[in-house]
Formats: C-alpha cells, sequence, structure tokens
C-alpha cells in the first residue's frame, strides 16, 4: 500500500487520490518530500552520515532554532547542549545511535516536514513500550491536522485511532 502511495511503482489501474487530487497526475517532486504533503515513519530508520542537523533538515530549509525545539519535544539525549547538538556526528545508518534514538530523529524530522499524511509503517516495532507510548503521545499532539496512515501489530500503538481497518491474507487465516 505504501509503495503505491508513494508511487514506488506506477498503478496498472485504478488510482490513489488525496483530497481530491489524484497522485498519478501529480510530478514525483510533488508526491514524495513536499513540505505540508505526505512523510514516512519506516520500521527501519533513514538515517545518514553527516550531522544531526543534516539527518533533520537535508535541504537547510529550517532555522536552528526550530530544530533545537524539534529535538527538545523528542527530549533527544543531550539536548540540554543546545545548538551545539546540530553539529554531532552521525555515522552511516546512524550507528553510532540506538533504535530508538534513530526513531526519534526520525519523528523529529517528519515534525518539521509538517505533513498532511503521516504513513507510519511498524514505526515503533523496535523500540520498547515505553519509548512506543511516548511516540503516540508526541503523535496526538505533534501531528493534530495530519491524517496517521499506521501499520501496526501492537493494539496499543492504534488503539484511540478513529478508523481502523484490518486487512488479513488467507494465509493468516
Amino acid at each position: 500500500m505504501t509503495v503505491a502511495l508513494f508511487r514506488l511503482v506506477e498503478l496498472e489501474s485504478g488510482s490513489i487520490s488525496l483530497d481530491d487530487v489524484d497522485l498519478g497526475t501529480l510530478g514525483l517532486s510533488d508526491v514524495r518530500g513536499r513540505q505540508n504533503g505526505m512523510f514516512i515513519l519506516p520500521q527501519d530508520p533513514a538515517i545518514f552520515a553527516g550531522s544531526i542537523r543534516t539527518n533533520l533538515d537535508p535541504f537547510a530549509t529550517h532555522k536552528d532554532h526550530e530544530l533545537v525545539k524539534a529535538l527538545e519535544l523528542i527530549k533527544f539525549p543531550g539536548i540540554r547542549q543546545g545548538v551545539q547538538i546540530l553539529d554531532e556526528a552521525v555515522n552511516e545508518g546512524g550507528s553510532n545511535f540506538s533504535a530508538g534514538e534513530k526513531q526519534l530523529l526520525c519523528l523529529a524530522r517528519a515534525m518539521l516536514a509538517n505533513p498532511r499524511l503521516l504513513v507510519l509503517d511498524e514505526a515503533t516495532s523496535s523500540v520498547d513500550s515505553t519509548t512506543d507510548e511516548f511516540v503516540q503521545q508526541m503523535l496526538r499532539s505533534q501531528f493534530p491536522n495530519t491524517t496517521l496512515l499506521t501499520i501496526a501489530h501492537r493494539l496499543n500503538t492504534i488503539i484511540d485511532y478513529d478508523v481502523v481497518l484490518l486487512l488479513w491474507t488467507k494465509e493468516m487465516q
């Protein structure tokens, strides 16, 4: 579903519309990576070699205080350093951070993108229940005007969602 939504493959038939706009009629840059567009928090967080700053704001569109505010909201370790934390080195794949810290960085990146649609693809599957609960609270408080499309196996992840859709295959019966 997410592969089709983000147009990683083109549909052979039918269409996907958001806000009455057929995504197939838009250029890929308008579908992916657009400010206030769609954003995905994948199961395996996408972290790149560079700095915390470049991971949060790869296109340098935000001011330092906005980046620091996002890190404060997610209670990122070391945030007491202030703006200096933005220049902290990030190894390839974020190997110098825990799985939970990498997911928090991706959550901060999503907050800065301010998407209208946020896809969470098992985004908290590799974190403990305390971090999962914190992330769920952040989603509810920091994305009030965002539609959340959540793929989850934990019931507590989606327990208070407005709409829940259960998908299964014949093999699951």
